[in-house]
């Protein structure tokens, strides 16, 4: 349990008391459903309550949890046994303490203040970045064909050192789905039914399958030969891209068959897209998962991860999403394939920061508002990512004035105008049903994780191992 020290009155963070740095606001664990699912079926001491009351009784459990934990509850610090919610400022202060975790604010001063950001040579580093948010503006705006499939590969490799280039990466899409199309007209499934075509999708990601092949041996006679694909797995080796942030990517998925939730589901939309088929991506609390309409148009859930089919309900009571999440779109809604090249803006605002840090802002505050178009609704992670934006200005504008307590935000123009700016946000995310899942939630699944990482281990699953998943024998 991290150490917590006992709060002063609107204090400038102490900074690294609160354990992992998420890398959006939010704990990055990549639980898969299976995880999730025996998480609260092993570790849940209220299991075997009838189905009715389970809802009830996971939450009396993860609110019991919380009572006990510092992080989530300010009258342990305190000395005090009544608990209360975090304070504003304490929230913020939160905030601003996994920002500093993640850049330090003198070194982003020091480049304002020599207009760095704005040199030929920063301008050189950042160029990729800027190229990319070009091109996916241009298919938001018809000036480029919109391709789920081409917005991944340009935010991955504006990153740059990708697992495939671009050549690759569209010839594994195109073998995924030509194999694809191969097997289910040998298994007689009807390729013009939308739902025998998913279920084609689910067995080559989740089951070793193969298809016979002609092959010409000589003198135009030939022989049957088959092709072989091994599945995807879940590869649990730094899962939260804490090492490498690549381990998020689509392209390091297809490229060594090892993925998490969110490059698996990745991979489920660009070969949906390959084959004609609609697909949605769709969001629980730190986890991503597909929906797809069925041949009656109602909405099916897959978990790529897991290869499972689970309800809404399901995720509603065990992941413990709030009616009032669900109405304001935060999590469980479909998002199209225009909203799929908006969330790539967002997770390229990302890839920037993770390689160059805020610098002036400029570049996320612009995929922000670009992103943010596409929706009728707030987004959280809009959201999420404005907040972690304003934190990183807000840390390095008190830094800079030398400001170490909220009190004094009065002698600080912009530093108030900047607080009071992330103050509105954070509470626009409460208003709106989010709250961060506590850690007594996940601390079960760290476990299973660490378990699951030492198997991999011992079998010498390498995920970060670019290999052909594909096998042919003659």
């Amino acid at each position: 349990m991290p150490t917590i020290e006992t709060p002063r009155p609107a204090p400038i963070p102490t900074y690294g008391n609160y354990g992992t740095v998420p890398l959006n606001g939010q704990i990055q664990l990549g639980a898969t459903a299976d995880d999730i699912k025996r998480q609260t079926n092993r570790n849940n001491p209220y299991y075997g309550t009838p189905h009715s009351d389970i809802q009830k009784a996971n939450e009396r459990w993860i609110y019991e949890q919380m009572a006990n934990d510092p992080a989530y509850n300010p009258a342990l610090r305190n000395g005090v046994n009544a608990p209360y919610k975090l304070t504003k400022q304490e929230e913020i202060s939160k905030l601003l303490q996994e920002a500093f975790q993640s850049e330090h604010p003198a070194t982003n001063i020091k480049n304002l203040t020599s207009n760095y950001y704005k040199s030929a040579d920063f301008q050189k580093i950042t160029q990729p970045y800027n190229q990319a948010l070009k091109m996916l503006e241009e298919m938001l705006s018809g000036k480029r064909p919109l391709s789920v499939a081409q917005a991944y590969f340009i935010t991955e490799n504006a990153y740059g050192n990708t697992y495939l280039n671009e050549a690759e990466y569209r010839a594994v899409i195109k073998k995924s789905a030509d194999f694809i199309r191969q097997w289910a007209k040998q298994q007689g499934m009807n390729r013009s039914n939308k739902e025998d075509m998913h279920m084609a999708i689910q067995k080559f990601m989740g089951e070793q399958l193969s298809i016979f092949k002609p092959q010409v041996i000589g003198d135009g006679k030939t022989q049957v030969g088959s092709v072989s694909h091994a599945p995807f797995f879940y590869d649990y080796t730094d899962y939260t891209g804490e090492k490498d942030f690549k381990n998020y990517f689509l392209t390091k998925a297809l490229a060594t068959g090892g993925g998490q939730c969110s490059s698996l589901p990745a991979v489920y939309l660009v070969l949906a897209e390959a084959l004609g088929l609609k697909a949605y991506m769709t969001t629980a609390p730190n986890h991503a998962f597909i929906k797809y309409p069925d041949n009656k148009g109602n909405l099916v859930n897959y978990e790529p991860t897991a290869n499972w089919k689970l309800s809404d309900n399901w995720y509603r009571d065990n992941m413990f999403i709030t009616a009032q999440a669900k109405k304001n779109h935060l999590y469980l809604d479909t998002l199209n394939s225009r909203q799929v090249v908006a969330d790539c803006i967002l997770s390229l605002a990302l890839g920037y920061v993770n390689k160059h840090g805020i610098a002036d802002a400029k570049f996320v505050s612009q995929c922000v508002a670009v992103a943010d178009k596409e929706f009728n609704h707030e987004n959280l992670q809009i959201r999420l990512v404005h907040s972690m934006m304003l934190s990183r200005m807000l840390l390095a504008t008190m830094y800079h004035t030398g400001i170490n307590d909220f009190s004094q935000l009065d002698n600080a123009p912009q530093a108030k105008k900047l607080y009071m700016e992330l103050s509105e946000n954070e509470q626009l995310l409460s208003q709106l049903g989010y709250t961060p899942q506590p850690p007594a939630m996940y601390e079960a699944l760290l476990k299973q994780h660490e378990f699951k990482g030492n198997i991999q281990d011992s079998f010498k699953i390498d995920g970060k191992k670019k290999r052909n998943l594909f096998s042919e024998i003659k």
